[in-house]
């Protein structure tokens, strides 16, 4: 990941909770909850504890409600390459250990965690088809990845969201709230310059996931995607 980028989120950590919950008139809040509960229904979940590894984690809102929504015992690690988000995540006394790290060369054990999130951050991977490689290095078989992420606008509306209405909101955010204005052009030019839904589920196959998943949110504003590592293959053996 580039430092100008990192030196960026450092910069708006102190705001970074409240302005994503502001953009978004607090729909993030049910994006996230609408992702876990998708990803529980995908893995048909057990009543047993997991490892959650929250790439790109922020502040850890991502990681708080998937720790929510799992079995009493799961264990989450929040990773994420910007230093002054990281310490954000101490004083919300999420039951995590917060880490600094790249998502391109994450210092973690091979098949280490049951599930990976990553809210709102694939748009700030550099290369992306070696996070999510990482990402895969690092579930156990059959694990899953579940992203929610504004993705590059298709359709009408979004385009007319981040096109017209997004460029012309944004920096008066800015002077409202006396914030960066580049941090603001940042967020609209990453969204139009990322792949859309199509083709970042075309990365993840390339990356060796084997099923993908797609479920466009708020008329394709946002959207989920659950990308499952594939299982071991069980052997005629095994089940004898």
């Amino acid at each position: 990941m580039s430092h100008p980028i990192q030196f960026m989120f450092d910069k708006i950590s102190s705001r970074y909770d409240f302005l994503n919950h502001f953009l978004s008139l607090g729909r993030d809040r049910i994006w996230r909850k609408k992702a876990v509960l998708k990803l529980r229904a995908v893995r048909k979940t057990q009543d047993t504890p997991i490892k959650i590894l929250d790439l790109c984690g922020g502040t850890g809102d991502f990681a708080e409600e998937a720790l929510r929504q799992s079995c009493s015992g799961s264990k989450a690690l929040i990773a994420d390459f910007s230093l002054g988000m990281i310490q954000k995540v101490i004083p919300k006394k999420i039951s995590a250990l917060p880490m600094q790290a790249d998502a391109q060369i994450l210092p973690i054990k091979t098949e280490k965690f049951d599930i990976a999130l990553c809210g709102f951050g694939m748009r700030n991977i550099t290369n992306l088809s070696q996070g999510l490689e990482e990402v895969l290095r690092s579930l156990k078989p059959g694990g899953h990845l579940l992203v929610l992420e504004f993705f590059a606008p298709q359709g009408l509306w979004p385009n007319f969201f981040y096109k017209v209405l997004a460029p012309l909101f944004l920096p008066a955010v800015a002077v409202l709230f006396g914030s960066q204005l580049s941090a603001y052009q940042y967020l609209v030019r990453s969204i139009k310059g990322f792949q859309n839904t199509e083709q970042f589920a075309q990365t993840c196959f390339k990356a060796g996931y084997g099923q993908v998943l797609v479920q466009p949110l708020d008329g394709g504003l946002c959207a989920l995607v659950i990308a499952q590592k594939p299982p071991v293959e069980e052997m005629p053996w095994d089940s004898m």
